[in-house]
């Protein structure tokens, strides 16, 4: 009977190590995603359950929540993650050079191309291509990735032969692309084969009690990193940290806590959120409400002008003085011809 309890118990020890090891190895698939609150739960989820499949995934989401994270966790958790992982960051192109850069050049193909090059989808072949900030792309190289994405197939500039290639394509922007492609800004067939399975990465403002674990986290990794030790936070720097509104969102949260890791000046932290906090407030926009005569849409293109007039025409300054998206912001100039 002895020998029977201590075999049951060893395989109880066994399973029980076997279920930390998974736990462990899930946790390091999404290693540089923290947070535990239910929109976050929400995103492994799916993370989780689109991972091992190769379908086209589209990250959405502010600037600074964390897309290429959440591309990185995906590439990682799936069978492809010895295999090469290249980000690319669509804005940073030059529009002449796109094609060249994504899909490649023969050597001749234009000027200054003394050789022939490959391009970032050939080298990612097996592997997985990100393409952050997606809706940056012109027309005509969003015709291009979207042949790829139909064919599987590119073909390298200055050339007539087609390369089939095995590349998983994980987008992300922080645009509104179904507004973009009213405006004609971004190809509705592309737009769709993107978005098969989207994944939103929610702000930080709407994950507050995920504050403390990032804080532990970013700490500890700029610590390490800098070769310093871990500095600690007072009560009132939490609370001054749970106030803020965070408009860069995580990114925003670590750069700070970089810079208290370096300084070690609390009070540097909590003045500078104080400060950037009461910036915010005061660049509230108020406006009368106007008589009952007044429809909605007049109400609204007055504020639009207003805020033009108000930031002598800047429209980046104007959508921001509105708290608006600067996409949303253009789209309202196009509705009510104020873009001219």
């Amino acid at each position: 009977m002895l020998t029977i309890n201590k075999a049951l118990t060893a395989k109880k020890l066994r399973e029980h190590n076997q279920n930390l090891s998974s736990q462990l190895s899930e946790q390091n698939k999404m290693v540089g995603l923290v947070g535990k609150a239910p929109c976050m739960q929400k995103v492994y989820q799916r993370i989780d359950r689109v991972s091992a499949t190769d379908a086209t995934i589209l990250i959405l989401g502010e600037t600074g929540t964390g897309k290429e994270l959440a591309a990185r966790a995906l590439h990682q958790s799936s069978e492809r993650s010895k295999a090469p992982f290249i980000a690319i960051n669509c804005g940073a192109i030059a529009e002449s050079l796109a094609e060249a850069e994504l899909f490649g050049a023969e050597k001749g193909a234009f000027t200054g191309a003394n050789a022939t090059r490959i391009g970032k989808f050939e080298a990612a072949n097996g592997g997985t291509v990100f393409l952050d900030e997606v809706g940056e792309l012109t027309l005509t190289t969003q015709v291009k990735l979207l042949r790829f994405l139909q064919e599987g197939s590119i073909t390298r500039l200055g050339s007539n032969q087609e390369l089939s290639l095995n590349v998983r394509v994980i987008a992300a922007t922080d645009r509104n692309l179904e507004q973009e492609v009213k405006l004609g800004q971004f190809r509705e067939d592309l737009f769709y084969q993107l978005n098969i399975v989207p994944i939103n990465m929610p702000p930080l403002r709407e994950r507050n009690e995920d504050i403390g674990a990032l804080c532990e986290h970013f700490l500890s990794l700029h610590s390490k990193r800098h070769n310093i030790n871990v500095p600690k936070l007072s009560t009132s720097a939490y609370r001054s940290l749970l106030e803020y509104h965070w408009p860069s969102n995580v990114r925003e949260l670590s750069n700070r806590l970089e810079r208290f890791v370096l300084l070690d000046d609390e009070q540097e932290l909590i003045s500078a959120l104080h400060v950037q906090y009461s910036q915010h407030s005061d660049n509230t926009p108020e406006f009368n409400f106007p008589e009952e005569s007044f429809s909605w849409d007049s109400f609204e293109q007055q504020c639009l002008a207003s805020a033009l007039t108000k930031n002598q025409g800047n429209r980046t300054k104007a959508a921001k003085h509105l708290q608006m998206s600067y996409k949303a912001f253009l789209y309202r100039l196009e509705k009510y011809q104020l873009n001219k």
